[in-house]
């Protein structure tokens, strides 16, 4: 029982690091779509070079989910591009092109947008985490407290003499 629920707490962890992820590198590049920045990948997760989980092409850039949950990160054109070995024939039209859909390279946009393209990510994760503090209480959810020994459920063996015992959730 003991490891079942050391593994759930471990696949928690993991989706948890995933979504906060998929929050910070979906703000930056919905901001770069908005400001007009063409966005050509979006990736969660470390993937190594060919060895990603999952890869598709979605309506307006590449997505990428990697095995691992270390580091996302939106890809601007313009930001370490590959430069082609045989010129490649660019399409005159779409015929049924988004209006939110770009070809132009982040250093072609204005400091605002790129300023704002780098403080949208953070902010996310600011705004994600009151929210999550918010919520918090209204679902009931238990909190550790600090209590003396003899009333402790919970002991860490890192820090002798530290001991919490679980309570509900108030920031009252």
């Amino acid at each position: 029982l003991a490891m079942a629920t050391l593994l759930v707490w471990i696949l928690a962890t993991i989706v948890a690091f995933y979504g906060m992820m998929t929050v910070y590198v979906v703000s930056q590049a919905l901001v770069g779509l908005v400001a007009g920045i063409e966005v050509k990948e979006v990736s969660i997760g470390l993937a190594l070079p060919k060895s990603c989980a999952l890869r598709w092409q979605g309506r307006y850039w590449q997505w990428q989910v990697g095995w691992l949950p270390f580091g996302a990160y939106a890809k601007f054109a313009g930001v370490d591009d590959e430069l082609p070995l045989v010129e490649e024939a660019q399409p005159t039209s779409e015929p049924h092109a988004s209006p939110l859909k770009s070809d132009r390279p982040i250093q072609d946009a204005s400091f605002g947008a790129r300023l704002l393209l780098m403080l949208v990510g953070p902010l996310s994760q600011l705004a994600l985490g009151s929210v999550l503090l918010l919520v918090s209480p209204q679902l009931k959810s238990p909190q550790l407290q600090l209590v003396p020994r003899e009333q402790s459920s919970i002991h860490p063996v890192s820090v002798s003499g530290l001991t919490f015992a679980e309570a509900q959730s108030t920031y009252a």
